[in-house]
């Protein structure tokens, strides 16, 4: 082989050897970038805070002279599943006092025995947050089943006056999350629920002809996000 062609060898391996090594550093060093783009897999802990206004208004206002409720609850959500995609299950707990009444071409009779309503939600959802890894700001959108526990007892009532029902239904909710530091956050929610009933004979929802525990809802969350 001649001089000639092992110095065009070595000068062609002179200019490709470090050509190369720069292009595979320069690949390498991108990759760490992208992965970094890509939010990985979280889970938060959260304190709620819900107000409603349930769907039966009339039979409410007369049973208990009001159809809001407020309580609080918790939750646990599970984030970028696969992109945007999270679950979550939360439940909550509410109070509401009043007196039985007797309703009569809807008029309302109160009869003077005290009655307590507890109703306790239990919400399995799931649905799409906005924004990479680095927002601040995540709004996101979902759905939801809900099994709602529904308990009414009064004074000087035996077991068959009272009330121990569960309930299945459906929301749809949407909201935004606002990072106050790295992992904690706070948010707002808006859900409406639909929780379909049969009323009992007699009873106020009979007599007004409503059928729905649901209702819309507003929500106060903050989290921990691990």
């Amino acid at each position: 082989m001649s001089r000639r062609i092992v110095g065009l060898i070595t000068l062609g391996l002179t200019i490709w050897l470090p050509v190369t090594a720069a292009a595979q550093s320069s690949r390498q060093a991108s990759r760490p970038a992208r992965r970094s783009q890509s939010a990985k897999p979280s889970i938060a802990l959260f304190g709620l805070y819900d107000y409603s206004s349930i769907a039966s208004p009339k039979s409410f206002d007369a049973v208990f002279g009001k159809h809001t409720t407020t309580g609080p609850g918790a939750g646990l959500e599970v984030a970028n599943l696969w992109k945007g995609v999270f679950v979550r299950i939360d439940g909550s707990q509410r109070s509401l006092s009043g007196e039985r009444v007797v309703i009569f071409n809807d008029q309302v009779f109160k009869l003077g025995i005290p009655l307590t309503a507890k109703l306790t939600p239990l919400e399995f959802g799931a649905g799409w947050r906005f924004g990479g890894g680095d927002s601040r700001v995540v709004p996101y959108f979902g759905a939801a089943a809900i099994s709602l526990k529904y308990k009414e007892t009064s004074s000087f009532a035996d077991s068959s006056e009272n009330v121990d029902q569960s309930y299945s239904g459906f929301g749809a909710f949407g909201g935004v999350d606002v990072g106050i530091t790295r992992q904690v956050f706070g948010g707002i929610e808006g859900q409406y629920r639909s929780i379909k009933i049969t009323p009992g004979a007699n009873s106020a929802p009979a007599s007004f002809n409503e059928s729905d525990l649901g209702g819309a809802v507003l929500r106060v969350r903050v989290g921990f996000r691990f």
